[in-house]
């Protein structure tokens, strides 16, 4: 355990090799007097990173009375003796709530000026000392994997859209409602604008990325053990964004200058589900099929997030994909797309677990492996098949060995230029290979129709 825990330090440590090309200023002019400029950028993100600990657990302690943020040095001391184990909070609260933390600590010198790389570092060291001193719990091996590999993807993503939204040139009203909506998507940007003073220039140049963003709402139909008669529908709403030319690598030069985020929330009376997907492009080089018209091979880190009343699936994952486009004809082209990623830690619910643990989830890393392919023909829609496959191997839980799969297939209709409707089957399983229990295995489709606005 101590060697995996070392292998993914050293992974998000050596990274900061990679590029050590001081601060990022996208708002002011190169005032020498700016903070950003100064020799102390290291310094200011840790000292935030330490007083956002301080602020998070005071109140924890003092507003929510939490019992397990009584701290002293007699707790510190017991944590440091004691070292890590395997929690067992909820899956919220260590598969989402603990990314979302460490994409704080990231954005913090993300918006203090530092680039992608030396900022990795931060989210490793905030999450080291909220485990070691910040509660009276032991520190978690789950919590100190997931709150900075998880943190760097969401906090990269919402970073760069907090971005997009003040960099658009404009004024009075619509200025202040950017702020406030650029704050709200990545609070610790909007925090350091106002205390580093990085206000809006009118004379910067607007983002050089191309971007889409895409609003959806409609009806989702879960069909339980393949059923027809036992369905229950819900809302859908859903929020889509493609950042970036995925095809040139003459903008993707820097980490995440390509990604693309889904975020889907599915309601009715007795069931939540949310859907949280977010895949940016670390390194890229073209590299094409023959045939095609283009195609680029990249490394990608990904994360993954589902949670409803019958599944939940976490996975962090690192590894390659490849995408090629084929011009099929003047008016129609055939875009394929497979990765293989390796997941650094990924959770997924486990009855057996409840029994032994008391956590309803098993933990472990394992690989996800997607294939997708579309056909769209110009002026009309499209035509996709999408095949994803999650391998978890549990070292904390109920022995076993989690395989899921899901298979959408779908098609999307051009109503207006930008308004479309989308039809698609989603097919879930699920097998449970358990050591010393009986194979679990499980499944579900669902039907979902929805109207799809780009904005």
């Amino acid at each position: 355990m101590k060697a995996y825990l070392s292998i993914v330090l050293l992974f998000l440590l050596s990274c900061q090799t990679f590029e050590l090309t001081g601060a990022e200023n996208r708002y002011q002019d190169n005032d020498k007097s700016d903070p950003l400029h100064s020799k102390n950028i290291y310094l200011l993100p840790a000292a935030e990173t330490f007083g956002l600990n301080l602020f998070v657990w005071a109140s924890l302690r003092y507003i929510m009375q939490a019992d397990y943020a009584r701290i002293g040095t007699r707790t510190m001391s017991n944590n440091l003796k004691t070292g890590f184990v395997w929690d067992t909070d909820d899956f919220w609260t260590n598969q989402f709530s603990h990314p979302y933390h460490g994409g704080l600590y990231f954005t913090l010198a993300r918006s203090s000026g530092l680039n992608f790389w030396n900022s990795l570092v931060y989210p490793v060291g905030g999450s080291l000392m909220w485990e070691l001193f910040m509660e009276n719990e032991p520190p978690s091996i789950n919590d100190f994997i997931v709150t900075p590999t998880s943190g760097i993807i969401l906090g990269e993503i919402t970073y760069r859209i907090s971005s997009l939204i003040i960099n658009d040139q404009k004024t009075g009203w619509a200025r202040t409602w950017r702020e406030i909506a650029a704050a709200a998507i990545c609070p610790m940007h909007g925090f350091n604008r106002h205390v580093l003073g990085i206000k809006y220039n009118p004379h910067a140049p607007p983002s050089e990325h191309p971007f889409s963003a895409t609003l959806s709402i409609g009806a989702n139909g879960v069909f339980f053990d393949r059923k027809l008669s036992k369905r229950e529908p819900h809302m859908f709403i859903g929020y889509g964004m493609e950042y970036g030319d995925l095809f040139s690598t003459g903008i993707n030069n820097k980490p995440f200058d390509y990604f693309i985020t889904s975020t889907d929330v599915i309601l009715s009376r007795s069931n939540l589900i949310v859907e949280i997907f977010g895949s940016g492009m670390l390194w890229s080089k073209n590299m094409s099929f023959p045939g095609s018209d283009d195609g680029i091979l990249g490394v990608f880190m990904d994360f993954d997030y589902l949670h409803n009343a019958i599944y939940k699936l976490s996975a962090t994952s690192i590894g390659g994909k490849m995408f090629n486009t084929f011009s099929i004809s003047r008016l129609v082209e055939l875009s394929t797309a497979a990765s293989l990623t390796g997941v650094v830690l990924g959770g997924t619910n486990s009855i057996r677990a409840e029994e032994e643990l008391g956590r309803d989830y098993n933990l472990g890393p394992g690989l996800n492996t997607e294939i997708e392919t579309a056909v769209t023909m110009s002026d009309i829609g499209s035509v996709y098949l999408k095949w994803q496959h999650y391998w978890l191997h549990t070292i904390s839980g109920a022995d076993a060995d989690d395989l899921l799969m899901f298979i959408t297939v779908g098609t999307s209709m051009k109503i207006v230029s930008d308004i479309r409707f989308n039809i698609e089957y989603i097919q879930y399983n699920r097998w449970a290979h358990y050591q010393d229990y009986p194979t679990k295995e499980k499944s579900n489709f669902a039907i979902r129709s929805y109207i799809g606005i780009t904005l």
